[in-house]
């Protein structure tokens, strides 16, 4: 095995120390069937996602991707909505009022459109009769209501998904 550099000894001395505790409090909770082998010190990653994070990555980016991301997705942009970054679906607006109002789904044209209520046409998702689900709705509304947080990064990011009841 190579030895680093006399500048980067300390370091690497740390993350080795680190690396055989973790293995002897391994084996000492789970017993000697788990392998240390494959364990790498964490690098400096982004800080873990927040309860409102992960329930929008869970719940919320997938009734997007499949339901919606297919013709808001930056390329086509009916009715100005892009749903392809937090950034442009939050700032998302028709005549002055906002998609996403966070906050206040009664306030939010997603709202009004997939719920098929108020002066908007049916034309959300884009086949009619198809409707979201009440529970899909209900996932948007929570997610509105909670303040709409988009996480950054990869969590964040969007990616049409195949749904053969939404071509």
């Amino acid at each position: 095995e190579k030895i680093p550099p006399a500048a980067s000894r300390s370091g690497y001395a740390d993350t080795m120390k680190t690396f055989g505790l973790f293995c002897l409090a391994a084996v000492a909770v789970q017993g000697p069937l788990i392998s240390c082998s494959l364990w790498k010190p964490a690098a400096a990653s982004a800080a873990p996602l927040t309860e409102k994070e992960r329930f929008f990555v869970a719940e919320v980016r997938p009734v997007l991707e499949r339901q919606c991301l297919r013709c808001h997705n930056g390329t086509t942009l009916p009715g100005k909505l892009n749903l392809s970054s937090g950034e442009t679906a939050l700032e998302g607006r028709l005549r002055g009022q906002r998609y996403i109002t966070p906050g206040h789904p009664e306030q939010s044209l997603m709202i009004t459109a997939v719920s098929h209520k108020g002066n908007h046409r049916p034309l959300m998702p884009n086949l009619v009769p198809l409707t979201l689900t009440e529970d899909s709705i209900g996932v948007l509304r929570e997610w509105i209501e909670d303040g709409a947080v988009w996480p950054t990064g990869s969590a964040g990011q969007l990616k049409a998904v195949a749904n053969p009841e939404n071509p």
